[in-house]
């Protein structure tokens, strides 16, 4: 349903000797039956891209 809020729980493996700094996240969706990526909409219905970046995250010490 819109507005419709899911939450899931994920672990993200980094590799131990990943450079320390700042990476983007990305998520997306796609159709599992032929692996079609879904496109993400801008609140006007525009398509903007196939993924979104929902946060960066930090590896590493400041």
């Amino acid at each position: 349903d819109p507005g419709e809020l899911i939450t899931d729980v994920y672990d993200i493996p980094i590799n131990a000797d990943a450079p320390d700094g700042l990476y983007p996240l990305y998520t997306g969706l796609y159709l599992e039956a032929t692996g079609e990526r879904l496109p993400v909409l801008d609140e006007n219905g525009v398509e903007l891209d196939s993924q979104w970046q929902v946060t960066d995250i930090r590896i590493g010490e400041e």
